[in-house]
This record gives C-alpha cells, structure tokens and sequence, in this order.
C-alpha cells in the first residue's frame, strides 16, 4: 500500500522567520555552519557556496550541489532566501532556483510574489508538469520554507509499477497533495530511477540563500490492493459545518468497509461495485481543531486540525475575487488578519465540459501571510460573522471567476430548452462563418502571394469558443465537485456580465439558485450583493440596463429563503470595483445573523411598499423604516416621476415617517414613480441604521433589454 507520509511536521507560525527546529531522528544536511554533506554537480568536487550568518549562498562560477547522500522515501524541509531583482527582469531570471528530489525531479524556487495565476515554472511548481495549487509566496528578502514529502517510484521487473508521488507545504501551506510525477525534469542530474537519489539543489546564476536544511528518511512505502482517496476539498485546516450531517465521500476498494471519525463522532459504510463510499457523520457542535481518520482495509488518510463550524459558498465573478490586498485600507486590513478560527478555501479557476468529481481546492488558515489574495466580501463575511458569533469557527470556500455570465454557473442540464443556449450556438454559428469568410479570403491573398513568389500571411486560426463563459461550464469544474459538500449558505456577487441582458437574467438567476439547491439537496440560504452604482452620472433620468439588471436581482427575493445586500452607495463612477468591500461584506453578513442566527440587527435598508397616487402625487410607504431620511440630512435625491406619456422627470420628495411624499411641477398627474434608476443614480434615502434604500420602480414599462436574448 502507498501511504502518505505520516510525519506532517508543519511549521507552527508560518509567519515566524525564525528557522524551524529539526526533529529527533532528521539527518542534517545543512545546519548552518558546515557544506560538508554536498559536493558539486560537475566534478564531484567539494561545496564551494558561500556560508555566512548560518546561510548557504549560490556563488556564482560555481555549478549545482548534490547530497553525498542517497534518498528514497523521505520529507525534506528547507528554507530558502531569494534577493530583490532589478525591475524588468525576465520570468525565469527572478531569483531563480530549485530542489530536485532524488536529484530527478524539480520543485522551483523563484520570486512569484504577487502573481494571480502561477505556471509549472513558477515558485512551488513541480517544473514543467503542475502548477502549485495556490501562491503562497512572501516577498523577497523574507525567509520561506518548503516540507516536501516524497515517495519514490516502484519498479518490478525493471518496469515501474508506480509513479513518485509528493505533497508539498509552502509556507505552510498545502500547494500540492499526493500529486503524481509523470517523469523527471529535462535537467536532471540522471541516474537509475529505480535506485535511492541525491537531493540536488540548483545554481541558476542568482545569489539564492538557504538554511536549516533537513531531512527525515522513511521506510520505503509498500504496494497493497487496500487503497483510499478523497477529493482535495478534505484537507488539512478545513472547517465542517456544525449541527448538520456532514457527508465525506470518496474512492476504496470495491465493497470495501470505509469508516470515519471526528472527534467522538464516527460513522461507517460500505463502498459500491465501482469503489464509490459515501459515509455520513452525525450532527457535530462548534469546536476543533479535530484529525479526520478516514480509513478502510489497512489504508488510511488523516485531514488534521480540522474544525466544526459554519461554512459558506462564495461565489460570482470579479468582485467576489476581488482581494483584500487590492481593497481600501489594505495594508492595514492585511496586517490585521490573525484569526485562526477562520479557515480561506481556494478553489483554482478552472472550467470543463463534463460534471467534475474533484477540483484543485487548497484550505489555509487565516493569517496576514494568507488573507492578500483572498476574497475581500467573503473574508469581510466571515469576519463579522465570526465576531457576532461569540467566534464560532467560520469556513469560507471562495470559487468565483472575473467577467463570468450567470449561465456558466448553471448547469447544463438546467439550462435545456432555455433561449441561453441558442445564444451560445448562434455565437458560435456566428464564429464559424466569421471565419470561413477570413480563411476565403486569406487563400486568394495566398494565391496572389504565391504568384508573386512571396510569402504567404498567416492563415487564421479556427474559432475557440470552448471558454469558461460556456454554460454549464463553471458549474461543471468549480460547483459539481462540491456535491454534496455539508454547508450553511452561499453568498453571490455577480451580474455586471449579464447587463446588457437583464431581462434575461430574471429568469437565469433564480434558476440558477433553484439548480444549486436541487444538486446539494436543500434550500440552503442564498445571499447576494445588488450591483454597486458604476458609470458616468447623468443629468437626467435615462434608461439604464445595469438598473435593470438590479431589478432582476431584486425580483429573484421571490424565491425562500434570500436576502439582498444593497450597494448602491459605495460604488464608483470610473471603477467596475468598488474597494470598499468592508461594508459590503457587512451587509452580507447582517443577512445571516438576522435570518439565521435570530440576531436582533436591521438587515436591510428602507423597502418600498405600497404607493398611492393622487393630486399631482406619489406617496410611497417603505418597511424598515425606522429613521427614515436622507443621508446628509438633506434634500431627499434619485426620485424620478412621470405622467401617461412615460416621459421622465427629477422629482422632490418629502419624508413624513414612514412615507415619502414625491412630485413635480413638471408632471400634473403622476402614473409612475421611479428611485435609484439609473447606473450610476445619485439617491440618498436610508434608515436610521444607514442602510440604503435598493432601487425600484412602479411601472412595468418595457425597458432597454426587455426581451433581449443575445
């Protein structure tokens, strides 16, 4: 049987720069003051990198090292330094480095602090095969760590049986888990595969330092038919929701008897023909830090420090993914973020064809090394859920995509007979013909050419319209894999890529919520923010499809159980982002502890009501209304009022209690009353908890995108 390793010694502050004591059986390889267990690549030659302060540096002129010792299993820790390199230099000259396992097999070290979306080459890569699941990098000139844990491959008859394998903590955090290498890297340093390996660390022509080099042998591991595996969303650090039954499902041994336990609780099953389990926990109360022992036959696999707390979704399109290191006050909200009862969950970007089993999902604590590149709504959410809940452990699993239409969330199934999809196949019909007409052409441009002995331009490519933006095909890669995950709710920031179809999304938004709820199996609490007010202020009351897009989101309040966080005060005129998702992330929150928790907060802003027209008036009765007024305490603004023939007029408006008084001159006998209609509306009525009105209107008056499928 291949096991993982069984020593996970992680390091116990990730964001100590203090080196990590070695444990009682390590051999160490560099303890700060000798090299004398590395020779040079090259010749065999004795080490010749600088040391200096308990540091080993690359030295230039000199070539990569190797351990005189040989490995097979093993967890190696090290710690690396990388140098700031000038502005505008190339990908792989940032501080470049790297540790090959058993001299064959390469994880980079290289300077990627900051980068979105890591490649194989980048740090923590395992080179040319698999990106690092998350970056977990600190800037340069700060001391890093690696705790690799390998097992070797396994050969019988001179034909390998099974490939190496390795997980891999980056600053303490999971970036890869039990990853299977499919060969070694082009650099190599050669060798029998089937044979023990150095560990090779790589002179790349950059001044890279390292420390406190270790390393802890292990049996080699041995091969049996007992085998157990569970998708990456259970790990190390993750939270499972309190007082539901929690399923954890996964993959043995053909009717095979797989047994769970957390904590006192503990529950078995049976696996089917196909090896599938399923095995349910009982209701479990706030607490932790728990090991989860999954176990069947004689295999095992332990999720350690996990909680029991409440989980939520999060989920949308950019201002979902929008980080906390890109949000007002972020140095200061970032320094600040020390909550280990807080636990982020990342899910990569990823999109496909077909349902998913499993997805690239690392869990990590929260903590100031953690929270930069995490949702800023989701960890603003879970803040002040965490602080209102006397800190009950809170767990938020971000899986969102920047510029993402609705559609890609649902599934496809859901979607059938829907005008969407035919948009999809005209955009695509569209596309072909688009590009037959290129390539005809291109081919009596390349005729000519070819007559006129010249080269012929470059012929155009096919269309690709397989892209994340595809129905169905988020849902497929970042929501499928979560069936069926144990949670308390989702909340939702998403529609700016469904403006200019928001009559459509009336239907598409609430249908996609009612699919989510059918695959996890309840009507589970779905919360979203109202889209902020963005683009040029105008001077008078035009048609706007982002208010209609709101109105569609408000609409979908239809459905049990939702709530709508309103935005409309904290947006910006030039910016699709509004930074302050401190506040949006509150209003979210406040949802969930009115309508979940029972907690005695205004959760909303002033609602409309009722509205009654009469002598050249509207009055209009809001609910949450206690200190109904202005913001500013000034003229009411945002109200709109028009007669029978639907032409638009700015209106005054007068607070009286609960009701607001609206009219104009320029209207003797109103029909409509519109608040908040536009992009970006300039409208100031609030409650006495300074919770803006939401946008709304009377009429049913077609609007810019009234039946607009395309």
């Amino acid at each position: 049987m291949r096991q993982l390793a069984v020593l996970f010694l992680l390091v116990a502050s990730v964001v100590s720069q203090d080196p990590v004591p070695a444990p009682a059986g390590s051999l160490a390889l560099f303890d700060g003051q000798s090299t004398d267990a590395w020779v040079h690549r090259k010749d065999g030659s004795p080490c010749k990198w600088s040391v200096r302060d308990g540091t080993m540096e690359v030295t230039r002129g000199t070539s990569d090292i190797l351990s005189k010792r040989h490995f097979s299993d093993f967890q190696l820790h090290l710690e690396f330094w990388l140098p700031k390199t000038p502005e505008g230099t190339g990908w792989q000259g940032r501080s470049n480095s790297g540790v090959y396992l058993q001299g064959r097999y390469e994880i980079q070290v290289l300077d990627s602090y900051g980068i979105d979306k890591l490649r194989p080459g980048d740090c923590g890569g395992i080179y040319s095969q698999k990106a690092a699941d998350r970056n977990a990098a600190r800037p340069p000139e700060r001391w890093q760590s690696y705790d690799i844990h390998f097992t070797a491959p396994k050969f019988e008859g001179g034909k390998r049986t099974h490939k190496p394998r390795v997980t891999v903590f980056w600053n303490g955090v999971r970036i890869h888990d039990d990853v299977a290498i499919n060969k070694p890297t082009t650099a190599h340093a050669g060798g029998d595969p089937s044979k023990p390996g150095p560990i090779l660390l790589q002179n790349h022509g950059n001044p890279v330092r390292y420390r406190n080099v270790w390393i802890v042998e292990k049996a080699p591991a041995a091969t049996s038919a007992a085998t157990i595996a569970v998708p990456k969303l259970f790990a190390d650090h993750m939270v499972l929701q309190r007082g539901r039954e929690v399923p954890i499902w996964g993959t043995a041994g053909p009717g095979a008897k797989v047994r769970v336990t957390c904590g006192a609780a503990t529950a078995e099953a049976s696996s089917d023909a196909q090896g599938r389990f399923k095995v349910t926990l009982p209701k479990m109360p706030a607490g932790g830090p728990h090991d989860v022992v999954i176990e069947s036959g004689g295999a095992q696999r332990v999720l350690k420090d996990v909680l029991i707390g409440e989980v939520w979704i999060c989920s949308g399109q950019s201002n979902m993914r929008w980080r906390v290191n890109k949000s007002m006050n972020a140095k200061e909200e970032v320094a600040a973020a020390s909550h280990p009862q807080i636990r982020l969950g990342f899910l990569k970007e990823t999109r496909a064809d077909a349902p998913q089993a499993d997805a690239p999902i690392t869990w990590a604590v929260c903590n100031p090394e953690t929270i930069g590149t995490f949702s800023a709504v989701a960890y603003f959410f879970g803040r002040h859920l965490h602080k209102t809940l006397d800190g009950v452990p809170i767990g938020l699993l971000m899986t969102s995509w920047g510029g993402t239409p609705v559609e890609a969330w649902t599934s496809k199934a859901a979607l059938q007979g829907d005008p969407v999809i035919d948009r999809w196949d005209w955009m695509k019909a569209r596309n072909a013909q688009q590009w037959k007409k290129r390539l005809d052409g291109w081919t009596e441009k390349a005729r000519v050419a070819s007559s006129e002995g010249k080269p012929a331009p470059k012929k155009p490519g096919r269309p690709q319209l397989r892209n994340h933006h595809e129905p169905g095909a988020l849902y497929n890669a970042m929501i499928a894999p979560l069936v069926p995950l144990s949670f308390r709710g989702a909340i939702w920031y998403q529609g700016e890529s469904n403006a200019s179809r928001a009559w459509q999304y009336r239907r598409l938004f609430p249908a996609m919520i009612r699919d989510w709820r059918t695959r996890f199996g309840h009507d589970f609490p779905f919360y979203w923010v109202q889209l902020a007010n963005f683009k040029k202020i105008q001077k008078q009351p035009v048609p706007s499809d982002w208010a209609e897009l709101r109105e569609a989101q408000s609409m979908t309040l239809s459905l049990p159980n939702t709530g709508e966080a309103c935005a409309i005060d904290i947006g910006a005129a030039n910016d699709i982002h509004p930074r302050n998702k401190q506040e949006v992330g509150r209003r979210l929150a406040l949802l969930a502890c009115k309508q979940i928790h029972g907690k005695d907060v205004v959760a909303h802003g002033p609602l409309a009501q009722a509205t009654k027209f009469g002598a050249g008036k509207a009055r209009l009765t809001f609910t949450e209304a206690e200190g109904l007024r202005a913001r500013d305490d000034g003229a009411v603004t945002g109200f709109a009022i028009a007669g029978a023939d639907k032409k638009w007029h700015w209106a005054k408006a007068r607070i009286d209690g609960a009701t607001v008084t609206v009219w104009s001159d320029s209207v003797k006998d109103p029909v409509a009353v519109r608040y908040g209609w536009a992009d970006n509306p300039v409208c100031n009525l609030v409650n006495g908890a300074g919770l803006p009105a939401p946008p709304f209107r009377t009429d049913n008056w077609p609007g810019v995108t009234t039946r607009k499928e395309r």
